[in-house]
């Protein structure tokens, strides 16, 4: 993965702490992780971005309108 399983420890904790990530522990085998947490985090993230997009190319389209309209004046 090219970071250190230290590093990998660290970041899952960090996921853990902010809510990003569910930590099943096991004894004698491998922890199971839940990242739902975080994909939903993701799909909201987009979502937003999505809607700035979209008033971002709105507003553009009214301030071309706008400038068409005054040049026909």
């Amino acid at each position: 993965m090219g970071i250190t399983d230290t590093s990998a420890r660290n970041h899952a904790r960090s996921l853990e702490r902010k809510g990003y990530l569910k930590r099943e522990k096991r004894v004698g085998t491998t922890n199971l992780f839940d990242l739902t947490p975080l994909f939903q985090a993701l799909e909201k993230l987009q979502a937003y971005q999505e809607g700035q997009r979209d008033a971002r190319a709105e507003a553009q389209q009214k301030r071309e309108r706008k400038t068409a309209a005054a040049a026909k004046a």
